[in-house]
């Protein structure tokens, strides 16, 4: 495999792997002869509008704008955190004309000023109106591309 940016690629060598249950109960990654991928959909990608990085003030809240086509039909958008640094989450997600809206916050009893990094978002849909009794159905819509953050302190207060 090979990623990131075309000045300083990255290369990973990958061994095929079937995950294989033995007895009911234990898992085990064999090696197999071949790699099959399934590519289906014409994938999307989710890029903020606005601009990155993303300055997380501690004990406060930012703001990140995505421009989603699809979002027109969609009943809401759930975004998650994929592993986030400490203090950081998501506070909700607010739909737009053209796409949502994601109010990350930082807490400021966890959170460290100077903290660098990159944020991954991982974006679900809902459509259509739930069945009585049971949840409306998530589908996956994309996962965004690492935003970068830093955490600054919070500005002193005037008295």
């Amino acid at each position: 495999g090979r990623g990131g940016p075309a000045e300083r690629p990255v290369f990973h060598s990958a061994t095929p792997a079937d995950n294989m249950m033995q007895a009911f109960l234990y898992r085990h990654l064999v090696t197999a002869r071949e790699l099959k991928i399934n590519v289906s959909g014409r994938g999307s990608t989710l890029r903020p509008a606005n601009a990155t990085p993303l300055r997380l003030t501690v004990g406060g809240e930012a703001r990140l704008q995505f421009s989603y086509p699809g979002a027109r039909g969609l009943n809401k958008v759930h975004v998650e955190l994929s592993e986030p640094p400490a203090g950081v989450a998501i506070k909700r997600t607010n739909l737009t004309r053209d796409g949502f809206e994601v109010i990350v916050t930082c807490d400021a009893a966890t959170a460290k000023p100077g903290l660098e990094g990159n944020l991954i978002l991982n974006a679900f849909g809902e459509r259509g109106a739930p069945k009585a009794g049971k949840q409306a159905q998530r589908a996956p819509l994309a996962t965004a591309p690492a935003i970068p953050f830093e955490i600054v302190a919070a500005p002193p207060r005037s008295t």
